[in-house]
């Protein structure tokens, strides 16, 4: 059912648009939205308690904050991670081959 909005202007790009609500994305809406000071500290606080919970995800995150490209700050070298690409395998055009020898 096309059109069975009717047109409106957005108020922050000012294009005409036929959806619903008013603004025209979700992109213009978020530019218009207004963030206090309070919601800036719950979303620290629950960011702190995240990365100091012991998640795995966390853990990679902050290894990732605190390495540099080679090694760490203390000198340390960074955790491997698994190649995901075994021995005789190669990536062409998206696909995951493997190659006889």
């Amino acid at each position: 059912m096309p059109n069975q909005y009717k047109s409106k202007i957005c108020p922050q790009c000012y294009t005409e648009h036929r959806k619903r609500g008013p603004f025209c994305s979700k992109v213009c809406s978020n530019k218009a939205r207004i963030v206090t000071q309070e919601t800036r500290e719950k979303k620290a606080e629950s960011m702190r308690a995240f990365m100091n919970s012991g998640n795995e995800t966390a853990e990679k995150i902050i290894w990732s904050l605190q390495a540099t490209k080679e090694e760490r700050e203390d000198g340390l070298p960074l955790p491997q991670t698994p190649d995901p690409i075994g021995r005789n395998q190669f990536v062409s055009g998206g696909d995951l081959w493997t190659q006889d020898d």
